[in-house]
């Protein structure tokens, strides 16, 4: 721009002067000297300024760049990018005050209104007011509990399902001859509907009748499932496991009513360090077969063996595995 100003012949001493300037300009763009309009203005007829020698060297000297147009055309970039930030903040400011005058204009008239207003009115007009807040509460509440009944049917519901097909299922596999997957996700069914089933128990309240009805007809089904199928899965246990440990020389095998008692026969439970190993592994699915006792001897008519006594529950009542051991469900519906 100096150049244009000084002349083609006294172009070094306008570089000398206008990298000075530029400085001083770019100081004067990013100082924090306010965001008030007036800047915005000052900052793009700095950049106007500088472009306009910029623009007419380009043009007569056949768009030939050098390093001091380049610094004029940074220097003009530098002023217009906070003049366009203060006038996106100027106008973000003007919305926010002509919000806050309509907020302060409709304020006053209301308390004039309340000024000219008697007692009774006044008394009449809360009590209204009341009643609306009241009711919003009231269908807030009704939606939530909806909301949150739709929740808890719907998990039930999708349970269920997997009760259906693994029922299903057994109808044309014996479940004692079930593969160990199979065991694993029927026992994990039993639990996790129990589970939804007490969620529900928990929200009784918000229940309707209907939904009452249903809940309790799944919660007799499923421990009808649970009598049924529970024994004979005890059973394809043994019989999975028996396999599994055959390689090591180990003999499986169940006992007593409703195969609760399962015994371990291996030259390896001679000693006490792997019948330790062997129980902290099966601990967790024997459990959830509801196994009461588990017992391990190192040869076939062994007089003594090494035994593990289970906290499990009846086959047919209701209860959910957590944290490593069985949860009692909610009190029962009125």
């Amino acid at each position: 721009m100096l150049s244009y100003i000084f002349g083609q012949g006294n172009k070094f001493l306008a570089i000398i002067i206008s990298w000075p300037l530029g400085l001083l300009f770019l100081s004067l763009s990013m100082a924090n000297v306010g965001d008030a309009p007036w800047k915005a203005v000052f900052l793009i007829l700095l950049a106007a300024l500088i472009l306009l020698p910029v623009t007419r060297q380009l043009i007569f000297e056949h768009f030939r760049l050098n390093i001091n147009l380049l610094a004029s055309l940074a220097i003009a970039v530098v002023c217009l990018i906070p003049a366009v930030d203060i006038i996106s903040k100027h106008e973000k400011w003007q919305a926010l005050e002509r919000v806050q005058a309509e907020i302060d204009s409709r304020a006053a008239a209301e308390a004039e209104r309340l000024a000219a207003m008697t007692p009774e009115e006044i008394a009449a007009k809360q009590a209204a007011k009341k009643k609306a807040d009241d009711e919003q509460r009231f269908d807030n509440e009704k939606r939530r509990k909806e909301a949150l009944t739709a929740q808890l049917l719907d998990e039930v519901k999708a349970y269920e399902m997997f009760l259906d097909q693994m029922e299903a299922n057994f109808k044309t596999t014996n479940p004692s001859d079930a593969d160990l997957e199979t065991i694993r996700k029927a026992a994990s069914t039993f639990s996790s509907l129990t589970e939804s089933l007490n969620k529900a128990r928990q929200n009784k309240e918000i229940l309707s009748q209907a939904d009452i009805s249903y809940l309790r007809t799944v919660e007799k089904r499923l421990s009808t499932s649970q009598t049924r199928l529970l024994p004979r899965l005890r059973l394809g246990f043994r019989k999975r496991a028996g396999e599994l440990l055959w390689e090591h020389d180990a003999y499986v095998s169940v006992s007593g009513d409703g195969n609760k008692i399962i015994h371990f026969t291996a030259p390896m439970f001679a000693a006490n360090a792997n019948i330790k190993a062997a129980q902290e592994q099966l601990t967790e699915i024997l459990t959830k077969l509801r196994f009461k006792q588990v017992h391990y001897r190192w040869y076939k008519g062994a007089d003594e063996s090494t035994y593990y006594k289970l906290d499990t529950p009846l086959d047919a009542k209701l209860t959910y595995f957590l944290y490593g051991e069985f949860q009692d469900m909610a009190s029962d519906y009125p």
